[in-house]
């Protein structure tokens, strides 16, 4: 006669993580601008890192991000060089960018609304967007990810970044409104 034991699962090594760190090789901060009123500028940050905190499932409960300011990337030297100086982003006074979140707002499964503030140029201001996360998901190391995307606009004059020229066939050089995008994967802390 056999005996009849009781299997207890081994707990998931993600239900004891709730602390990620964002990993720079796979994830990407990038904007985009209209620019002449008929063109769109894109650029990304090349160097920034934080933390995302979750519960026991993987969902996000708090972010908290920064930005090096002087490694905005358009493509275009003498533009980024505009860019980090005292007319836009005075990379030299203000030299991150930080997001902290003030709350996560579940719209359906996978969904939230991400509310927090952005730190830059030296005026904290508050921001909204858009957030889906994936996971958690084992990399190809094996390690635990959460995967997560985010989307919004803010406008660049609400931080004092108002430098505008006006432009022949009407409208401005630089569109005030600034789309942002988040590709991001963190991994266990």
């Amino acid at each position: 006669m056999t005996g009849h034991r009781d299997v207890v699962p081994a707990p998931s090594p993600w239900s004891v993580m709730p602390r990620w760190t964002i990993d720079p090789d796979h994830s990407h901060v990038e904007f985009s601008v209209r620019h002449l009123a008929i063109a769109t500028v894109k650029g990304r940050f090349r160097a920034f890192g934080g933390e995302v905190e979750t519960d026991e499932a993987g969902t996000p409960r708090a972010v908290h991000a920064r930005l090096d300011a002087a490694s905005i990337d358009t493509g275009v030297a003498q533009r980024d060089a505009h860019l980090r100086s005292a007319e836009f982003l005075d990379a030299a006074t203000h030299p991150a960018l930080a997001f902290e979140s003030t709350r996560i707002e579940a719209t359906g499964r996978g969904r939230a609304t991400l509310a927090g503030t952005l730190a830059m140029r030296g005026v904290v201001r508050d921001v909204t967007l858009d957030l889906t996360w994936h996971g958690p998901v084992a990399g190809t190391d094996g390690a635990p990810r959460l995967l997560a995307e985010a989307h919004g606009t803010i406008r660049r004059s609400e931080w004092g970044l108002t430098w505008n020229r006006a432009i022949e066939a009407g409208g401005v050089a630089v569109s005030d409104e600034v789309r942002i995008t988040l590709d991001i994967q963190v991994v266990a802390a």
